[in-house]
């Protein structure tokens, strides 16, 4: 996607973009451009999380997406309950990858959520190790 294009959440956003991944990717270029523009993050974050609920609207099933509106949220701490779902339903959607277990154990560790997050770190044993052969779950152990 050319810089300028993503530059332009707002005009991005008011189209219909035809692919998932073009709003995946209009996420994701949002969200790293929130961290070098520290003035603006708050609505670069804000507009990130718009692009991923639009390629939502067109899969329902985009982990990815469902993740990344989870990140995003959590880092301008709003909406926990929220957060939460998008997490798990990425989680959900991909049992088999690590990213998505991790960032919601820890989400749920950093909200003190101690009991949720024991057996968050279990599931995610369990899935990881099904996903990845036995032989990995000690990996994961540590």
């Amino acid at each position: 996607m050319p810089e300028g294009v993503a530059g332009d959440a707002t005009a991005l956003l008011s189209r219909s973009l035809q692919f998932v991944e073009q709003y995946d990717a209009l996420g994701k270029r949002l969200s790293q451009k929130a961290l070098r523009a520290r003035d603006q993050e708050e609505n670069l974050r804000r507009d990130a999380v718009r692009a991923y609920e639009r390629a939502i609207e067109h899969d329902a099933e985009d982990a990815y997406a469902h993740h990344y509106i989870a990140y995003n949220l959590d880092i301008l701490g709003v909406d926990p309950d929220r957060v939460e779902r998008e997490y798990v339903a990425a989680r959900d959607l991909a049992p088999g990858h690590p990213w998505y277990h991790g960032r919601y154990v820890g989400f749920l560790v950093t909200r003190a959520w101690m009991k949720e997050a024991r057996a968050a770190w279990d599931q995610a044993l369990a899935d990881l190790s099904i996903a990845a052969g036995s032989m990995q779950s000690a990996l994961y152990e540590e």
